[in-house]
């Protein structure tokens, strides 16, 4: 599983090679330091790196997307109340529930 970031940065990588998944997986695997929008796949080892290219990935939901996922599952009003309340005094603001 992947963060959206690096997700995008391992798409940045591969349109940058053409492409080539060998390509990103070599350049990974020798250098490693990959510069602007594909940084994020600085944190990632070779192992993750090769299976999201040769297997595939999910993109990991945001916190922000696991709240509203969870919101939005509650049945009892009186719940959703809670959560509402709960962000906006964390000062925590999601669209959909308090903004």
């Amino acid at each position: 599983m992947l963060s959206k970031q690096e997700a995008e940065a391992l798409e940045a990588a591969l349109e940058l090679n053409g492409g080539d998944r060998s390509g990103v997986s070599q350049y990974h695997g020798v250098k490693g330091l990959w510069e602007g929008n594909r940084k994020p796949l600085n944190d990632l080892d070779l192992e993750t790196i090769n299976c999201a290219l040769y297997v595939g990935y999910e993109v990991e939901e945001s916190p922000e997307e696991k709240v509203k996922e969870y919101y939005d599952y509650l049945l009892v009003p009186d719940n959703k109340m809670i959560v509402k309340a709960t962000l906006t005094l964390l000062n925590i603001y999601i669209k959909g529930i308090n903004c």
